[in-house]
């Protein structure tokens, strides 16, 4: 960062009369007089000025080439757009009341959730993301945590069950007034002492729509999380009539 700002300084301190002057002239201020020495000059009529900006800085043929490059990627660099990061809601709503411990495994996703970006449901057979809009994790992570902190910590005492399955929509759905958060979980509750290949206690599908505030990434992600407070109030309800 420091020599990019260097160099942009360069740029600026040099006048309209120096643009004119010889470049041994112009660089014996900057301390490189002996090295532009022995560059043979160049026509000035016959090259842009960025270019005898770069045949001048270099002291070889083939550094002019490795200069233009750094050029180019400076300038990739300072037009790169903004990426966010989003996270869903960690705080718990208080809405799930569970009188058993409910430990959350790990949650499986669909191939169309496998990327970082958001994804957005145009249509019932068309599919987009957010090109930077990202989640700061996988979306199974994501999901997990959230029901994890909706669920609440073990208490001692009562008995333990275990919440696994697969996110099957985690989307926003563009509709005709804006757009609205969209969350499809297929859950299976088992007791944690019986092994996973057991029938679960509990076996069913979740979906939840909440509507965003406006069609925007920072607005669905709250309706995201609200769809996930809702579906983990129900599993807590649930898991005592399966």
């Amino acid at each position: 960062m420091r020599s990019k700002l260097y160099l942009a300084r360069i740029s600026h301190q040099l006048s309209a009369a120096d643009d004119d002057a010889p470049y041994p002239a112009v660089f014996s201020r900057l301390g490189v007089l002996d090295v532009l020495s022995s560059t043979p000059p160049r026509p000035s009529d016959q090259k842009p000025r960025w270019a005898r900006h770069l045949v001048a800085l270099a002291t070889k043929p083939g550094e002019i080439c490795g200069l233009a490059v750094a050029v180019c990627l400076l300038s990739a660099c300072a037009s790169a757009p903004k990426i966010d990061y989003y996270t869903l809601a960690m705080e718990p709503s208080g809405q799930a009341r569970p009188t058993v411990n409910l430990v959350v495994g790990r949650l499986q996703t669909t191939e169309a959730l496998g990327r970082s970006q958001i994804l957005i449901s145009t249509s019932s057979t068309e599919v987009d993301y957010y090109a930077t809009d990202l989640w700061a994790g996988s979306v199974g992570e994501l999901v997990q945590q959230k029901l994890a902190v909706e669920f609440g910590p073990p208490v001692e005492g009562r008995r333990t069950l275990k919440v696994s399955g697969t996110v099957l929509a985690f989307e926003q759905v563009d509709v005709g007034s804006g757009a609205e958060g969209r969350v499809k979980l297929q859950i299976e509750v088992r007791d944690a002492a019986i092994k996973q290949y057991e029938k679960p206690l509990l076996e069913k599908t979740y979906e939840v729509r909440r509507s965003a505030s406006m069609p925007s990434a920072a607005a669905v992600v709250v309706a995201l999380s609200e769809c996930i407070e809702q579906i983990a109030a129900e599993i807590a309800t649930d898991v005592w009539s399966p």
